[in-house]
């Protein structure tokens, strides 16, 4: 290390049995209390075991570099920072080894923007976002362009054979008093498996949340749905299991206990052309046209479902004429 002492130049050289890591780092505003810390410099590492490191199986090794420039403390609840580059040549994770990915980006208080592209040989991608404020309303949105991605290569889909490829759009704003408007679409989806390549088109997603309320809808060419609920699905699915199977079946549960919260829910999907939708995620299933699955919990905490069909089916075992109400 050298330098004054409100200025510190420092190289870091770490080497062991996990991999290498190193740091070059310049150091700012250490004795300038009325100046935040700002810390350049570059990093990187060859071959670090990032899993044995945090504990995570999941993650291995990873040979990266960045350059950054970094703002915080003092005078700043929420730090500045820059990463110029973003550089990684491996990184293991889930069992697949990714590499020739690059990133760069900015965030700060007010705003952030980054982007990321992937040219792995089963991975290939592009993703931008970004977040501003105007108005007193954040706004943010985030654009990707799957070109190529193998789940079958990067351990996702174990089936087989399993690739898909889209682009999408999704933005969203939250207002002063935490109101959220979101607008989505996903277009160009193109799903193959060993059985062939589906053209299933697009998708639009539309959300409205406040503190009390939860609107969204899905909307494209092979089915329709919407969930209108006073909490999120998240709730909604564990008030499902609480209000029927742990009642009904509390046998297949270790524990028991669930306390209902007072929400309520209305969650519909109405099914059109399925049949490249289902021919590659569950091969052997047909769902009819015009399916359809009703289900609401009510303000007493009463669940209640209706699914009407003109045939549902798996391989060959069949039920026609489908009009059942829970």
């Amino acid at each position: 290390a050298r330098g004054s002492l409100n200025s510190l130049k420092t190289n870091i050289n770490i080497s062991s049995m996990l991999g290498r890591a190193n740091a070059s780092l310049k150091i700012d505003q250490i004795l300038d209390i009325e100046e935040p810390l700002n810390i350049r410099g570059t990093a990187s590492t060859k071959d670090l075991d990032v899993g044995s490191i945090i504990g995570n199986d999941m993650v291995r090794h990873a040979t990266a570099a960045a350059s950054f420039d970094v703002k915080f403390g003092r005078t700043m609840n929420i730090p500045d920072i820059v990463i110029d580059s973003l550089t990684i040549d491996r990184l293991g994770l889930n069992g697949y080894e990714y590499s020739d990915i690059t990133a760069d980006g900015y965030f700060n208080s007010e705003t952030f923007e980054g982007k990321a592209v992937s040219n792995d040989p089963n991975l290939s991608f592009f993703i931008n976002t970004m977040k501003y404020q105007q108005d007193s309303t954040d706004y943010y949105n985030l654009t990707t362009d799957i070109a190529r991605a193998d789940l079958n290569a990067i351990n996702i889909d174990q089936r087989g054979r399993s690739e898909v490829s889209f682009t999408s759009d999704m933005g969203f704003t939250v207002s002063k008093d935490k109101k959220i408007n979101g607008l989505g679409e996903i277009k160009g989806i193109l799903l193959e498996n060993e059985d062939g390549i589906y053209n299933v088109g697009d998708i639009t997603l539309t959300s409205v949340q406040d503190e009390s309320k939860y609107d969204l809808s899905l909307i494209s060419s092979f089915a329709e749905a919407s969930y209108s609920g006073t909490a999120s699905p998240k709730y909604f699915i564990n008030d499902f299991i609480g209000l029927t199977l742990k009642k009904e079946l509390p046998a297949i549960f270790k524990d028991t206990a669930y306390v209902w919260n007072g929400d309520s829910y209305k969650v519909n999907l109405l099914c059109h052309d399925m049949m490249d939708v289902l021919a590659y995620a569950m091969p052997g299933l047909y769902i009819e046209s015009e399916t359809s699955i009703m289900t609401e919990i009510n303000d007493k905490g009463e669940f209640s479902a209706n699914l009407n069909s003109g045939r549902i089916a798996f391989k060959k075992q069949y039920f026609k004429g489908l009009n059942a109400q829970f």
